[in-house]
């Protein structure tokens, strides 16, 4: 049972790397620093100030690039490593080893996120392109992703199980939404789902 309860807050913090890479990091960060949390060596550095003010500037610097659709393009493929990096680290630093070993930790975080990525990138695009007014959608959509990777990762800290399997059903929500706009995508915007 120990074994699901930790699979689960892995997922809970993995999931929502996927879809912003710092935020969640920030919240294992907070929590981490404020004793609230004990954080798997050698990830333990996250509960440092240190680590904590690194994390701040980087979600600024997300946040800013994912603002501006020019840059957003190029942050883009920088993201293919940092997210799954990000996710592998979130969930090895708040699943002891004793429960599951660190390097299956560390990659089950990496495929989690990684998977929320692509799926992520195959979806965004999609819902921006269904509208006449994408170039609009497009901050508000990022804000969208800002609050649910946040939100996510709060409540796994607070109940592990229960943001756990939240952000599953959010990433097979996912899954199916890309699917359902495959189905009724004009042939114009589908290639932004291939």
């Amino acid at each position: 049972m120990d074994f699901l309860v930790k699979f689960l807050a892995g997922c809970g913090v993995a999931i929502p790397c996927g879809i912003k890479p710092y935020l969640p990091l920030v919240v294992i960060s907070v929590v981490g620093l404020g004793g609230k949390l004990p954080l798997s060596a050698p990830y333990n550095f996250l509960g440092t100030v240190g680590a904590l003010v690194v994390l701040a500037v980087l979600v600024g610097v997300d946040i800013f690039a994912d603002k501006f659709p020019q840059i957003e393009k190029l942050y883009t493929y920088a993201n293919y490593v940092i997210r799954p990096l990000a996710g592998a680290i979130a969930f090895a630093a708040i699943v002891p080893p004793t429960a599951i070993d660190s390097g299956i930790s560390f990659l089950l975080g990496l495929v989690l996120a990684e998977l929320t990525f692509l799926v992520k990138n195959m979806l965004r695009p999609a819902i921006a392109a269904s509208s006449r007014t994408a170039s609009v959608f497009e901050p508000l959509i990022s804000t969208g992703e800002n609050i649910i990777s946040v939100a996510l990762a709060v409540l796994t800290v607070l109940a592990g199980v229960v943001g756990g399997i939240l952000s599953i059903l959010v990433l097979l929500g996912m899954v199916a939404l890309v699917f359902s706009l495959r189905r009724r995508t004009p042939a114009g915007i589908a290639t932004t789902l291939k």
